[in-house]
């Protein structure tokens, strides 16, 4: 005589079956995040320095990385690097470091740019295609914060007065892996985006 199955354990089963397609399924739709977007990983960069050696820029450096991205001729990019400066020297003993990479083939220039304007941080140069390519990086300046293992935390697009008061507590909550207060990274972008403006209208009124 046949025996009936155990009707229970079969819905069980198949709501079980469900479950692991249906994970299974969102897995395999899930994409990866767009190079050089908030959230994913710092792509490898190919970069040369202004002696003109060449190298490889990682985002795993094992310390929170403030990297500015900039170009010679861009006025915003030349209005903030004084303020990257001094906020280079203010956070000498702490696990944040300042580093540059000049959107630039001639180290040359790069290197007469940062001697008269007394930039001291690393700075790297890299090709245009490599930063459009790798980054989707079409608008100077661009900053981008990385964490100690190489991820995103913030992509910033413009120039910013980087010694305002604000940037220093919003780069140690990150550089202790806390959580942002909501609306900081804005408000903080805001406050250092004014700060900037102003002064550049009070060097050329």
């Amino acid at each position: 005589m046949q025996s009936i199955p155990n009707q229970s354990l079969t819905l069980k089963s198949l709501a079980m079956l469900f479950v692991v397609s249906t994970a299974l399924l969102l897995a395999a739709c899930q994409k990866p995040l767009p190079a050089g977007s908030v959230g994913g990983a710092m792509p490898e960069l190919p970069v040369r320095s202004v002696s003109g050696g060449t190298s490889t820029f990682s985002g795993k450096q094992g310390k929170l990385l403030v990297v500015n991205f900039w170009a010679i001729w861009c006025p915003p990019c030349r209005a903030e690097m004084p303020s990257l400066q001094k906020l280079s020297d203010a956070l000498k003993g702490r696990n944040v470091q300042i580093i540059g990479i000049a959107v630039e083939d001639d180290p040359h220039l790069v290197d007469e740019f940062l001697r008269v304007t007394g930039v001291r941080f690393p700075t790297w140069l890299v090709s245009q295609q490599t930063v459009e390519q790798e980054l989707k990086m079409f608008d100077y300046p661009l900053t981008l914060i990385i964490d100690t293992d190489g991820q995103i935390l913030a992509r910033i697009v413009g120039g910013l007065d980087w010694h305002h008061e604000s940037i220093m507590p919003l780069l140690e909550t990150m550089a202790a892996g806390e959580a942002l207060e909501p609306g900081q990274l804005a408000g903080t972008i805001r406050k250092a985006r004014s700060s900037l403006f102003a002064r550049y209208q009070a060097q050329n009124p």
